[in-house]
């Protein structure tokens, strides 16, 4: 599974999901026997692939890949690791928060297998299509975009479930996020006055204006989100100017959303 995790694009999206299911397919088709090895927390796992002159699956775990400085998509099993290197030309990382569970293929063990099986040509060769292209789209997208600054500290991707909070009414935390994956509920004193929806920006308003939250918020469904330091979220909107235009339709959004909620109490029966 691959999850784009800059902002919300079609093509990419759709570019994601092609490459996915031709991994997908390749993977289940291949079924290989190798044993099980253990990456640590932070370690390039391309870099490691291609010191071992390899191809990882990832099999338990959650890695993220970057390009050009910027986080772009996270991987969950299966995944194909290391294919990236034959269809970019650029510093490709992908790195995980936790340590991760693969299994290493040598490219000449995949290479004989291939030549042994000539029905997995297809698929591998499919895979190699759908991933030039998605790593074509992604270039074209990064290249239009300015980055964050050269200190700026990367995005953490946090993995919520169902029930979980991710923001507490009162809390001074300044954090911005971004929900990618899933729902959450907003609630103030225990009421539900709104709900955020994959690719709003919630959080913001309490960070840039330096005081309390103002609302809990919490995840109604198992939930993906990408969270963003004050700092970091404020040289986004600095060099994104179309961040910004999506923050102003998350906060109408919401807005209209306790309006609603405000009129309905107004108008209910005593």
């Amino acid at each position: 599974m691959i999850t784009v995790l800059i902002e919300s694009l079609p093509l990419l999206r759709s570019g994601a999901e092609e490459f996915g299911a031709a991994v997908s397919e390749f993977v289940d088709a291949l079924m290989p026997d190798a044993p099980l090895i253990t990456i640590s927390r932070g370690e390039n796992l391309v870099a490691c692939a291609k010191q071992q002159e390899s191809v990882f699956i990832l099999r338990e775990g959650q890695v993220t890949l970057s390009a050009l400085g910027q986080i772009i998509v996270a991987f969950e099993p299966p995944a194909l690791i290391g294919l990236e290197r034959m269809t970019t030309n650029g510093e490709i990382s992908v790195n995980s928060g936790f340590a991760v569970r693969v299994q290493a293929i040598k490219l000449s063990d995949l290479f004989e297998t291939l030549a042994k099986r000539p029905e997995l040509i297809r698929i591998w060769s499919n895979a190699l299509l759908a991933g030039q292209h998605f790593w074509s789209s992604c270039a074209h997208v990064l290249c239009g975009r300015l980055s964050l600054s050269d200190n700026a500290a990367p995005p953490q991707i946090v993995r919520y479930a169902a029930g979980e909070t991710i923001i507490i009414e009162g809390d001074s935390d300044a954090t911005v996020y971004t929900l990618i994956e899933g729902r959450a509920a907003v609630t103030v004193n225990g009421v539900t006055v709104g709900e955020v929806r994959p690719d709003e920006i919630f959080g913001a308003i309490a960070a840039l204006a330096g005081v309390p939250r103002t609302a809990s918020v919490v995840a109604t469904d198992d939930s993906l989100a990408i969270a963003l330091p004050k700092e970091e979220f404020i040289s986004l909107l600095q060099s994104r100017p179309s961040t910004v235009l999506t923050l102003i339709n998350d906060m109408a959004r919401a807005l209209s959303t306790v309006n609603e909620k405000v009129v309905q109490g107004v108008k209910r029966p005593e």
